[in-house]
């Protein structure tokens, strides 16, 4: 069910590609919907999910290139003259359920007046900074990084890709448990949080079988 949003302070995760960086700057385009957006540029809510875990479900459930999570408020997107709907996206029909989907609705804006007020967020989301990995990047390596090694005494090797899916998968579930505990137990988003937590649960199984 589509509501508006209320909360000012609920923060609305942005996913952003690399085209959407200018010179390392965070562009207007980042917040200008497309096409297919059809005027409605989707977000992620910020009471059902976290920079990270949106960030995860972007990239490795939906397998879409993102170069991190940048954010804006509920408040902000009324302050600019939007508004925020939240859309959880459940399954079925979608493969991929997404309880915390959510949009920023442009409907019946020029194309000028939308330059203008994804201008507007990309700078205030540029002021707050990226989520997701963190503004300074990844855990900067320890200066003996190179002299690591196993128990055994071989070189340390460096994480998997496989390795790095497994960790995501169980920040995610950690994170959905949460997120549920913090559900009442009439809440319609409820479902579908417990929906993509039994999806995670056997994702995690299946991986640790031999």
């Amino acid at each position: 069910m589509s509501a508006r949003l209320e909360d000012p302070e609920e923060l609305l995760f942005r996913q952003v590609p690399s085209a959407f960086l200018v010179d390392g700057r965070l562009s207007s385009q980042a917040f200008n919907p497309s096409r297919k957006d059809e005027q409605r540029l989707s977000v992620s809510r910020g009471s059902l999910t976290t920079a990270q875990a949106a960030y995860d479900h972007h990239t490795l459930r939906l397998g879409h290139q993102s170069l991190g999570t940048w954010a804006v408020t509920v408040g902000e997107v009324v302050q600019v003259g939007l508004h925020a709907t939240g859309d959880p996206v459940m399954s079925p029909p979608a493969p991929t359920p997404d309880p915390a989907h959510a949009f920023i609705d442009f409907t019946g804006l020029s194309l000028g007046q939308t330059k203008n007020k994804a201008t507007r967020l990309a700078e205030l989301a540029r002021a707050r900074g990226r989520l997701w990995p963190p503004s300074g990047g990844e855990t900067p390596a320890r200066d003996d990084a190179s002299n690591e090694r196993d128990a055994d005494g071989s070189p340390r090797s460096e994480p998997s890709a496989q390795a790095f899916a497994l960790a995501a998968l169980e920040s995610e579930r950690a994170e959905l448990e949460r997120l549920i505990a913090a559900c009442a137990a009439d809440d319609v988003s409820r479902l579908g949080l417990e929906a993509r937590l039994d999806e995670v649960r056997r994702a995690l199984e299946r991986a640790a079988a031999p």
